[in-house]
Formats: C-alpha cells, structure tokens, sequence
C-alpha cells in the first residue's frame, strides 16, 4: 500500500503552480481578469448573477477581491490552452495574521483531477509556509467529499461537523497547520502589550 508521501508525489509529478494574481495594472485589467471574465462567461463564478457584461463584472470582482488579503491563480496543464498549461481556479485568502481560510473559484474547465491535484498541491505549500500558523476549511456537504479525500495525501485533515452551523446545511471544518512558531507569535503580541501597560 502506498504513504501518503508515495500518493502525492505521483499525483503531483508534475505539480501545479501558484502565483500571485494580478487582475489590475496602470494600463488597466490584465489577462489574469480576462480569465476570470472567460470563466464567468463559460458558467463559473456561479454566486453571481448571469448577464453581466465585461466592465460591471470587472467592477464587481474587484469590488469582492478587496475581501481578501491576497488572491492566487492555480495553473495546470489543461488541453483549453495552447501553450498545454494555464490557470484553472481562484483561490482568495483571509488573513488574520496567524489563521488563513481560502475560498477557491474553479474555473469551467477544470476537471476533477485537476481540482484534486491543485488542493493536494496548496494545502502541501501551506503545511511549509512560515508566515501560516494554521489554515481552516469550512465546507458544505457538495464539496466535503474532495477535502475528505485529501487526508489520504497528508495534507488536510477533519475537525468535525456543525449540525445546520450554514443556513445552505450542515457545514465541515478542516484544518492545516503551518510553520509559523506559536511561541514567537505569542511572544510579539505578550512584548506589545507589555510596552503598552508600561507607557499607560
């Protein structure tokens, strides 16, 4: 039977690749919003209303990307682009300093296997990233089957279920966690404190 470590390195032989998102510039929306606008065009974005046309629905996601604290593009190798290889979902971040929650868009092209190949390769970044203390997934019944499935990867794991804790159901927890030192953060925060209650 195979480790985890045997699973995820054939899945991800050849991994996808993260990046920073670039939706804006000075010379105004880039081919990273031009993705975005093909997904929403195809299908994708489905919490938001059919019918846009280009410039409201650049105005609205870059209205709901000020949400989160940094936003990533998942590439893979997908047969749509003709270089073999291009993004296939959005993965917005809150941040609160020590905890992250992603929220993930995947684009109408991507298929199951790319969706488990790019978790398995994001939750693995997370697991080693220092500036992470710990990542929770919240999740509904439709998409917990994939988060389930990742433990066998080793890269996330299962908290438990809130009976109704959505008013769309029953919601699941899982959880990462990262390399940045517990002790060192609570340090900082007990050191400003400190000097606080000393300059009162």
């Amino acid at each position: 039977m195979k480790s985890t470590k045997e699973k995820r390195d054939f899945l991800l032989k050849d991994k996808p690749y993260i990046r920073k998102a670039i939706l804006l510039d000075q010379d105004g929306f880039t081919e990273d919003m031009g993705i975005l606008w093909v997904s929403y065009q195809r299908g994708g974005f489905t919490f938001l209303p059919r019918g846009f046309d280009k410039s409201l629905f650049i105005d609205v996601i870059s209205s709901n990307v000020q949400n989160y604290q940094e936003l990533l593009l998942i590439e893979d190798n997908s047969k749509v682009f003709q270089s073999g290889r291009g993004p296939i979902g959005v993965i917005g971040i809150n941040n609160d300093g020590w905890k992250i929650e992603p929220h993930v868009d995947y684009f109408p092209w991507a298929t199951s296997r790319m969706i488990l190949r790019a978790s398995v390769a994001y939750f693995q970044m997370v697991k080693y990233d220092k500036e992470v203390g710990v990542c929770v997934v919240k999740s509904l019944g439709n998409t917990a089957r994939l988060f389930h499935r990742l433990k066998d990867y080793g890269v996330l794991w299962f908290v438990g279920k809130i009976p109704y804790g959505d008013v769309r159901g029953d919601e699941y927890l899982f959880t990462v966690k990262g390399r940045k030192n517990a002790r060192n953060n609570g340090d900082q925060h007990t050191d400003q404190l400190q000097r606080t209650s000393e300059t009162a």
